[in-house]
């Protein structure tokens, strides 16, 4: 242990003095500076740090002569530049050193050997020995001198290392340890892994006597990155010592550095960055080959089958059908009429309660005929990207055709003309925007492929009067004025030839403009004067006057107040729908709920919450037998001639008034209300919720209804008192729900008759008990009961000893609740 004293070692020079400047010279072109002695540093540590009752030890300060150096010739400082104290902490005259250290910095996996020095003198041994650390050397027999210690120790020949210990070997154990300082986990030092793989956490274990000296290690490789400490650990007697060295683990290679370190393992494969990449193998260069190959035969097989596909369909006849095959609707006009027809004969999957445009039956199916009127057809291989696709067709002339299916919700005139279909402003600029972007079909009028002299005029659906006269092929313009008319219709919703005759107006004839009613609704326009504006643009006599596709819809989408597509638009209208509906099913699920709890509020009045639990989720509820429980009966004294004395409607108002007193004391006890059948009023305890107090309940109810029973006023005899009898009897009752119509919990049993029984036989304003409640009750106490002796019950071969209760002692507790 260290001590705070200390004792000056003598010095040569005396005690350390401080030295100032030298003097000067005079009349010399040089000045001589005579050295002076700086402030004495600290103390550093003591050279022996344990054992210090045998040893003692030095610390030692230093000083510099540099405040300030000598210069010139000036003369250096005197007396010594260091000053040496004995210091007695606790040497233990033990030597251990490392005489071949690890190395500083060592990297991953890279193998080195330590040799450590370990020299014992006696006064070591004596610490031992004042320790008690030779009390189980050699054999247990201990060793109680150093000399002898030292003896066992130097001269004691050692086991192997498994089998060596401190009674048969004084260093029967030394090794290294490897800690990681940054990577310590659950307090374990180590690993590092040795040549043949395992991962440990020290090196061989060796074992000898004191004359060893030099003790050699080999670690195999550390693996654990940054500062390690080697730990150098000896066993001797009952003591351990251990001397340590931190080092620094390196990676084996690091990649990066721009260094190829093969020698280590580093190359191409490992670390491209510094070895460069590897080369490609022949195999490498046939995969690479391949794999484009593969692409290229996809690729090709692909567009191939496409090809053949778009090809195919100009050799497919099998959307081709005669005419004579189509069963053409006759019985309808060309526009704005409405027929209901069903045929039996075709199962189309809907009825045409609107037709706008021819229609007929196909194989099962309902066709929109187009005719096209054609002195001749012929086949051309040349596909129109611009024409959308067909689905059938018929090419015999003259009844030259396209057929397509028939849509169930009709085309636009279909919606606009059938008034059960709800149309806001926003759903008609949807759909006048829409077909401003796909009606043009500009890219169709300023392509000039196949169009040979087999392309004849097509045919608007209204023409402007030029073209109606001239018989022209239409252009752009004659779709700017189609489309006029289209938004005639969209504002009108109905046909724009009104009241006119479509086959004797004259050629320039043009419908009238839609009138609009100024109001806030949004089924109308909600921009009026601009809508008409822009139909009087679009139909200008000048062709270069109607502005172009691109224009109206700009035009349209500045004049729209909503800016959203009709899918938008049924989607918000959906969602309006969805919230209403949910709305409405909150509030429906609401009154089913609330209809629920009434529900079960009058099947739990008729039922046990157990039996109506079950069958609400229809389980069959099974016969139960209960093997102690107490039942009780209540009647009404001379009830017959009450109800001589009073109307059905007054004996209905007293018992309704009278059991719904009772029923509000039950609600305090644990007990369940079975039944009235006119005056009489059945309680049990003990079922269908087993208790062990249920005499005591229903003695304790009993007296509160015979208290309430003596202060009842009959409604229309005030003066008439209300007597009743109470009969209590407890035992074995069988229980149970009887019917499915109107189910009821029933009990069975000779329990409920002898209850019965001694109610029949009471008095008023008596409970009457039986000796088996009798019994229940003793063991519970606090109640006055009065015996009545033996008597014999209708029904039984045996008498009964009864016993009427009378009320309850002054010191029990108040009524228990539920």
């Amino acid at each position: 242990m260290r001590t705070d004293s200390r004792t000056l070692a003598a010095t040569a020079q005396g005690p350390p003095q401080d030295w100032g400047a030298g003097s000067q010279l005079p009349f010399t072109s040089r000045q001589v500076i005579n050295g002076g002695w700086s402030s004495w540093s600290s103390f550093d540590e003591c050279s022996v740090t344990c054992g210090g009752r045998y040893y003692r030890g030095t610390k030692t300060q230093y000083r510099t002569c540099y405040t300030p150096s000598p210069a010139n010739g000036g003369a250096d400082c005197a007396g010594n530049n260091f000053n040496t104290l004995t210091c007695n902490d606790d040497p233990c005259g033990l030597n251990l050193r490392w005489t071949e250290h690890p190395p500083v910095t060592v990297k991953m996996s890279q193998g080195f050997n330590t040799t450590t020095e370990l020299i014992l003198t006696i006064p070591f041994y004596q610490w031992l020995i004042d320790e008690g650390f030779f009390g189980q050397a050699n054999f247990t027999q201990g060793i109680t001198n150093a000399n002898d210690a030292k003896n066992w120790c130097e001269t004691t020949t050692c086991p192997a290392p498994s089998a060596a210990t401190q009674e048969n070997c004084c260093i029967h154990h030394m090794n290294l340890h490897s800690c990681p300082l940054t990577d310590i986990t659950n307090g374990l030092c180590g690993p590092w892994i040795p040549a043949r793989g395992q991962i440990i956490t020290h090196s061989e274990v060796l074992v000898g006597n004191a004359l060893v000296g030099n003790w050699t290690n080999y670690v195999p490789g550390l693996y654990v990155l940054g500062q390690t400490s080697i730990i150098s650990h000896f066993k001797i007697a009952g003591a351990s010592i251990a001397l340590v060295f931190d080092l620094t683990v390196e990676p084996k290679t690091d990649c990066g550095n721009g260094v190829c370190e093969s020698d280590d393992g580093e190359d191409c494969s490992v670390c491209p960055k510094d070895c460069g990449t590897c080369p490609l193998e022949d195999w490498h260069y046939g995969l690479i080959a391949a794999s484009i190959l593969f692409i290229c035969i996809v690729i090709g097989a692909i567009y191939g089958y496409f090809a053949y596909q778009k090809r195919k369909l100009l050799y497919d006849s099998s959307w081709i059908y005669k005419y004579d095959d189509i069963k053409t609707n006759e019985n309808r006009l060309w526009m704005g009429s409405m027929i209901s027809r069903t045929d039996d004969k075709f199962d189309t999957g809907f009825n045409l309660t609107q037709v706008f445009v021819p229609t007929g039956d196909v194989d099962g199916k309902t066709v929109a005929i187009k005719r096209i009127e054609k002195k001749s057809f012929s086949l051309t291989k040349c596909i129109r990207e611009e024409v959308r696709t067909i689905c059938w067709g018929c090419i015999e002339v003259p009844n030259v055709a396209i057929l397509m299916t028939y849509c169930a919700k009709g085309s636009l005139n279909d919606v606009l003309l059938n008034e059960e279909v709800p149309l806001s402003w926003s759903f008609r600029f949807s759909f006048a925007t829409d077909i401003s972007r796909d009606y043009g079909l500009e890219t169709f009028r300023k392509s000039g492929v196949c169009e040979d002299e087999n392309i004849k005029k097509q045919k608007q659906v209204y023409l402007e009067p030029e073209l109606v006269k001239s018989q022209a092929i239409p252009t752009e313009h004659s779709d700017v004025y189609a489309f006029s008319v289209i938004l005639i219709e969209i504002a009108t919703r109905g046909d724009p030839f009104q009241e006119e005759d479509p086959y004797s107006v004259p050629f320039n004839w043009q419908p009238p403009l839609p009138v609009f009613e100024k109001t806030s609704d949004e089924n109308n326009c909600p921009c009026p004067d601009e809508y008409c504006k822009l139909i009087s643009i679009c139909r200008s006599h000048n062709p270069i006057e109607r502005p172009s596709f691109e224009s109206i819809k700009r035009r349209l989408q500045r004049i729209n107040p909503n800016k959203q597509n009709p899918v938008d638009l049924i989607i918000t209208m959906m969602e309006k729908y969805s919230k209403h509906l949910e709305s409405v099913v909150a509030e429906r699920t609401q009154d089913l709920m609330a209809e629920k709890h009434r529900t079960e509020l009058l099947l739990y009045s008729m039922l046990p919450r157990s039996v109506a639990d079950s069958l609400k989720t229809g389980l069959s509820v099974q016969a139960e037998s209960f093997d102690q429980c107490t039942i009780y009966f209540s009647d009404i004294v001379g009830f017959t001639v009450l109800c001589s004395k009073s109307s059905a409607l007054e004996v209905v108002g007293l018992l309704n008034r009278l059991y719904t007193v009772f029923d509000e004391i039950i609600e305090n006890f644990c007990v369940y209300k079975v039944e009235t059948i006119g005056d009489a009023y059945m309680v049990a305890s003990g079922l269908p919720k087993r208790t062990s107090n249920h005499a005591s309940e229903i003695a304790k109810m009993s007296l509160k209804i015979v208290e309430a029973a003596k202060h009842f006023k009959i409604p229309h005899l005030p003066n008439a008192p209300l007597k009743i009898r109470i009969g209590l009897h407890s035992g074995y009752v069988c229980a149970g729900v009887v019917g499915r119509t109107m189910p009821r919990y029933c009990l069975f049993g000779d329990t409920v008759n002898t209850a019965s029984r001694m109610e029949s036989n009471g008095e008023p304003y008596k409970i009457h008990i039986s000796d088996d409640t009798y019994s229940e009750l003793a063991i519970t106490g606090g109640f006055q009961v009065e015996e009545r002796g033996v008597i014999s019950v209708k029904g039984q071969k045996f008498q009964i000893q009864n016993q009427s209760m009378e009320g309850k002692d002054k010191n029990v507790s108040p009524t228990s609740e539920l």
